[in-house]
């Protein structure tokens, strides 16, 4: 065959398969169609896969396209609009998606659900809730945003009266402390498969990164330099069992032996200055308390479902999500309930598909004040959406807010000791006066990207890292999550980034 009839065939073959690909990932917001106002928390499915993402809080989304051709169908929904489907071509060419209210489309909706008081709803929920929303074992691939910011009270107080440690003496810990900034914020996003079923979970984590203070930078490296070698001491004693620790407050004392942890929490390595590593149960923790708190009926946080007589409800007109006919019910508390909020409820499985709830105003939990220390949940607000899979619901989204109060004012000592066969020998101790209090204000989101059933045989042959690394970023960079589908940051958390 002639050369140039090869190079032609090659060509046409590159030209033909790029038709058919799609670029790494489009981005975009959802608007109602009248008002041009951005629709918060908008569902975004690939149309017959258990792939997607929801817009953030400004309307904005991205989604990976790996593995999809331009003809692949997005799906877009929203409680009390039309369902609207684009071609994946056609969104990338404009990213912007107009969502028109289904007010007509629902007069031409023959609901034939019979007549239900909400009580009655609420029980069929909680009866159906294990069919709707059975847990078996599966594989999800998760993004998982948390954020946090601590000022620190300026009238905190931190005595150090004693210490014979290494490496922290009373001169470097007070000079330390006079450094704490006025305010501590820990950013952190990743990207993790989470296998399990409800009850046993294993994490295997494919990208983290924690955004850094540029201020704190300096600070932070001081930090580690002058508490190197105390921290080494640790470190060291670690691989000793017959050294431990024991903390001591009033009365109360605690043993801390070396074998009571396999990993340590939170890790650097001072010639790494990239990336630190942290417990992968750490991480995963925090992802299964989402799971567990929001999204399970018998929660304390689904009060409003669990236990109704601590509110008082009422119902809207028939409303629809993805072109199905849907409760949207409304809840206040009496004296004895927490929250305020709207639930949306199938009319036909019964399943819960949506949740948006906050505390009512002058509400507030779990505050205490006990032997010097205290508590108190000051604010809660959480919106949750499920989606339909193959075989059940599942948690398709998780954002919530939390600001809570914390105190403490108690002396505290911290022995480190030898154990010996008569008397255990003690060989460094320090003493402080502890006067803290803190308000807290915590964010968390996360988006389930895609979702596959698997069995319990492949479960048991994955094997969780006993650590995982986050990268340490110190700006804002889009370039981070190139090309991954995850929650847009919102424009006062760039602003932040960019401090």
């Amino acid at each position: 065959m002639h050369k140039s009839i090869i190079y032609l065939f090659v060509l046409i073959l590159l030209v033909n398969m790029d038709l058919g690909a799609s670029p790494a990932s489009v981005s975009g917001i959802v608007l109602d169609a009248v008002t041009k106002e951005p629709l918060l928390y908008a569902n975004i499915e690939v149309q017959g896969k258990s792939r997607g993402t929801v817009t953030n809080s400004e309307g904005r989304f991205i989604l990976d396209t790996e593995d999809l051709t331009l003809g692949d169908t997005i799906v877009f929904s929203y409680i009390g609009y039309e369902t609207i489907k684009i071609r994946l071509e056609g969104l990338m060419k404009s990213g912007e998606v107009l969502m028109p209210q289904a007010s007509g489309l629902l007069n031409e909706i023959q609901i034939i659900a019979q007549k239900l008081s909400v009580e009655e709803i609420l029980k069929k929920v909680k009866e159906n809730f294990n069919k709707n929303h059975r847990a078996s074992f599966d594989k999800k691939h998760l993004f998982f945003h948390s954020y946090e910011r601590t000022p620190f009270n300026k009238d905190n107080q931190l005595v150090l009266k004693k210490s014979d440690f290494v490496g922290l003496d009373k001169a470097t810990f007070n000079e330390l402390f006079k450094k704490i900034p006025s305010e501590i914020v820990e950013y952190e996003d990743v990207i993790v498969n989470l296998y399990g079923n409800g009850t046993t979970y294993k994490l295997i984590p494919e990208k983290a990164i924690s955004l850094e203070d540029g201020s704190q930078k300096s600070l932070l490296k001081e930090f580690e330099d002058k508490l190197d070698t105390f921290f080494s001491d640790i470190e060291k004693s670690r691989e000793n069992e017959d050294i431990y620790y024991k903390i001591r407050t009033g009365i109360l004392s605690k043993k801390f032996n070396n074998e009571e942890t396999d990993e340590p929490t939170w890790t650097t390595n001072k010639n790494d200055t990239l990336n630190y590593t942290v417990n992968t149960n750490l991480v995963k923790s925090e992802i299964i308390y989402l799971l567990k708190e929001y999204t399970l009926a018998e929660s304390k946080n689904w009060e409003f479902i669990n236990n109704t007589r601590k509110y008082n409800y009422t119902m809207d007109d028939i409303t629809i999500v993805d072109d199905e006919p849907v409760y949207k019910i409304h809840f206040l508390p009496q004296k004895q309930g927490l929250f305020e909020g709207t639930m949306y409820i199938s009319t036909s499985s019964f399943a819960v598909l949506k949740l948006d709830f906050a505390f009512a105003k002058g509400k507030k939990s779990e505050n205490f004040k006990l032997l010097g220390v205290g508590h108190s949940m000051n604010f809660k607000e959480a919106h949750i959406i499920f989606q339909k899979g193959k075989t059940a619901y599942f948690p398709k989204f998780i954002s919530v807010k939390q600001n809570e109060f914390a105190s403490i004012d108690r002396s505290f000592s911290i022995t480190k000791k030898e154990k010996r066969f008569f008397i255990d020998k003690e060989l460094s101790e320090m003493k402080l006066d502890v006067e803290l209090s803190f308000n807290s204000e915590s964010k968390w989101e996360l988006l389930v990207m895609d979702a596959e059933d698997i069995d319990e045989s492949a479960y048991n042959r994955i094997l969780q890292p006993a650590t995982m690394k986050f990268k340490k970023e110190y700006a804002y960079n889009s370039e981070m999550w190139k090309s991954r589908t995850i929650l847009v940051p919102s424009s006062e958390l760039k602003k932040y980034q960019n401090k």
